[in-house]
This record gives structure tokens, C-alpha cells and sequence, in this order.
């Protein structure tokens, strides 16, 4: 059931954590690991504990669902209150890289974007980035 452990990879130390990349090939793949530590005396341990009996695996493979976003828009917010804060909860079975908001205004072609930022679990949040000259007429919005 375990093939054959076939590469390694050395581990960098990172401030105080040690961090390595399994290379990929490109191909949708099915990965088994396991990690060594040696100590300065040379006392070593494994994890899982008993590797390379047993091995982390993982699947590298093609990400085909599209994210969830869960977005109410401001229907109104007075210049006062101004600029709206947008908020979006967001999430994918992959994880997310980064959430955007595309705006114009009226029906202006040129198109602004600006990012929300991760607040706490799938929860995304910006200030909107036009100042109050820009929300004198409807503006339209879109997270992609």
C-alpha cells in the first residue's frame, strides 16, 4: 500500500520554523510524505510516528468549483457615511487568493478595482476607495 519514498527535499529554517516545497511536475498527482528531524547529536524522529510505514499524503489536482460569495450591497449610504464599507463573505474548497471589487460610475467605461482585505475566517472587508466627488450619481459594483 506505501510505495516507495522516491525524492527528499531539505527543509530551510524560516525565524523558528522549517519550511520545504515537494516539487511538482505539473500533472494532477497524489502525494506521500513524511518528515525527519535530527537533532545536533544526531537523535532523530519522524512524523508521522511511524514512517515511512505510514505517510501525510495529499492530492495536487485541477481546482474546477469557483468560489462562494456571499455579498449584500449598501442600497444607500448618505455622503455623510461615506465611503461605504463592502463586505463579502468569501470561500472555496482550494482557498482564496484574493477578493476584488470592479466599479464605474454611471455608465463611465473606465473601471476602478480595489481589494478587500481578509478580516477573520471567510470574511472580507475594504472601505470603498472613490471619494465623495465620485458618489454624486449611481455607482455599480461587482466582486469577480
Amino acid at each position: 500500500n506505501n510505495a516507495a519514498i522516491t525524492d527528499s527535499v531539505l527543509m530551510q529554517k524560516v525565524n523558528d520554523n522549517y519550511t520545504g516545497q515537494i516539487p511538482g511536475n505539473d500533472t494532477e498527482s497524489f502525494y506521500k510524505y513524511y518528515i525527519k528531524a535530527t537533532d545536533s547529536l544526531g537523535i532523530s524522529v519522524a512524523s508521522p510516528e511511524h514512517a515511512p510505514l505510514d505517510l501525510y499524503s495529499f492530492a495536487a489536482a485541477s481546482d474546477f468549483i469557483k468560489p462562494v460569495i456571499n455579498h449584500v450591497s449598501p442600497v444607500v449610504s448618505p455622503l455623510v457615511q461615506w465611503p461605504a464599507r463592502i463586505i463579502a463573505e468569501v470561500s472555496d474548497t482550494s482557498g482564496i487568493d484574493y477578493v476584488r471589487v470592479d466599479w464605474f460610475k454611471n455608465t463611465e467605461v473606465t473601471v476602478k478595482t480595489f481589494y478587500l482585505v481578509n478580516t477573520t475566517g471567510n470574511t472580507y472587508t475594504a472601505l470603498f476607495k472613490s471619494d465623495t466627488s465620485e458618489v454624486s450619481a449611481s455607482i455599480k459594483f461587482i466582486i469577480p
